[in-house]
C-alpha cells in the first residue's frame, strides 16, 4: 500500500520507523512547504519522491496520506484528500476544535473514505488489557491520569522566543498536545463524561502551559493533569473499590499493573521494545484492507467525544484560537 507523508518533523520520523515494521506500506512521496526539508527527509528515509505541493500527491495513486503538520492545517488538508477519495491518517489533535472535527468526519462518511486520528495509546494492546481487567478492581471511584512533560521548546520560550509549540495561531498549547493523551485514554475507558471542570495556567502567548480537567461521572471523577512546563514522577492510576490499575506512561502504555486489595502488585502487560506508532499502523493496514471508514468501530465517535471535551476545556480556561472564530 502506497503512502504519502505530509510533514517532516520528528513525529514523521517515528511514523517511518513504525510503518516499516508493518511490512505492508511503501513510502512513496513526502511533502513539506520547504522543498529542502522535503528533499532531506526523502533522502534520509530512501523515499523516491518529494514535493512542496500536496496537490502533487494526486499523481501517485496513493492508498493513504499521513498528515503531521501544524494543527491549524489539519482540517483543510484532510478534507482535500477525503474529497479525492484518498484515506487519511491525521496526527492528533485531529483539528483545532469540535466543529472542525465534525466537518472532517462528515467528509469521511460522505466520501466513504477512511479517516483515522493518530492517538498512540488508544491503539495499543495495553488499552484492551486495561479494559479487560477493570472489573478486577471493582467499582471505579477515581483516577489520576497525569502527563506532565517539560517541553524541549520551553527553554527558548523562557528566553523570549515563542516557537510553534506555544503559538495560538497554530492551535497549540498543553491541553491540545499533552492533555489530549490522558484525556483520550480516560474517555476510551469510561466514555464521555457528564460534565467537566477545567483550569489552566496561561502563558503570555495566550496558550496554556499547564492545566487540569476533571471529568465528572455519576459514580466517579477522573482527574486529567497535563503540563508542557514541568515534569512528573507521578504514575497514572485507576482506583477501584477492590484494587488499583497503574500505567507506566499514559501516552505510551508500555506497562500496566494491578494491585488488588491485600495482594501483591502484578504486571499485566509489558512492552518497552515495540515502537510507539506500530499499533496505529497495524490498525491502519487492517482498516485499509477492509475498506472501512474508521480505524475501529466507534473511532469517529471517540474522536468527537474527545474534541468536544477539549473544546469545552479551552472555553472554560479562555484559550482561544483564530480557528475558533471562523
Amino acid at each position: 500500500m502506497k503512502i504519502g507523508i505530509i510533514g517532516t518533523n520528528f513525529v514523521s520520523d517515528a511514523m517511518v520507523e513504525a510503518s516499516l515494521l508493518v511490512n505492508e506500506f511503501e513510502l512513496t512521496v513526502v511533502c513539506s512547504r520547504n522543498i529542502d526539508n522535503a528533499k532531506a527527509f526523502a533522502e534520509k528515509h530512501n523515499i523516491a519522491n518529494y514535493t512542496d505541493n500536496h496537490e502533487d500527491f494526486l499523481d501517485y495513486d496513493l492508498d493513504a496520506v499521513y498528515i503531521a503538520v501544524p494543527n491549524v492545517l489539519h482540517k483543510d488538508l484532510t478534507i482535500y484528500f477525503l474529497n479525492n477519495k484518498i484515506p487519511v491518517f491525521c496526527e492528533k489533535p485531529m483539528a483545532s476544535n469540535y466543529d472542525e472535527v465534525k466537518e472532517m468526519i462528515d467528509a469521511s462518511v460522505q466520501n466513504n473514505t477512511l479517516l483515522m486520528e493518530g492517538i498512540v495509546p488508544i491503539y495499543t494492546d495495553a488499552i484492551q488489557v486495561i479494559k479487560d481487567n477493570l472489573s478486577e478492581i471493582g467499582q471505579v471511584r477515581s483516577a489520576i491520569m497525569a502527563m506532565n512533560q517539560y517541553s524541549s521548546r520551553y527553554d527558548a520560550y523562557r528566553e523570549g522566543q515563542v516557537l510553534n509549540a506555544f503559538k495560538p495561531e497554530l492551535s497549540n498549547g498543553s491541553t491540545m498536545d499533552i492533555g489530549l493523551y490522558p484525556l483520550s485514554v480516560s474517555i476510551a475507558l469510561f466514555g464521555k463524561p457528564e460534565s467537566i471542570s477545567a483550569s489552566a495556567f496561561l502563558l503570555s502567548s495566550k496558550v496554556d502551559g499547564k492545566g487540569t480537567i476533571v471529568l465528572h461521572y455519576c459514580d466517579k471523577d477522573i482527574i486529567v493533569t497535563h503540563s508542557k512546563i514541568s515534569n512528573q514522577v507521578l504514575i497514572p492510576e485507576i482506583q477501584g473499590e477492590d484494587g488499583v490499575i497503574q500505567m507506566s506512561h499514559v501516552s505510551l502504555l508500555n506497562e500496566v499493573s494491578i494491585t488488588k486489595n491485600k495482594a501483591e502488585k502484578e504486571v499485566l502487560y509489558s512492552d518497552f521494545e515495540t515502537p510507539s506508532m506500530y499499533f496505529e499502523f497495524k490498525a491502519l493496514a487492517k482498516a485499509l484492507k477492509a475498506k472501512n471508514i474508521e480505524a475501529f468501530p466507534g473511532a469517529h465517535q471517540l474522536s468527537l467525544d474527545i474534541h468536544e471535551v477539549l473544546t469545552e476545556a479551552r472555553r472554560q480556561t479562555n484559550v482561544v484560537y483564530p480557528a475558533d472564530k471562523k
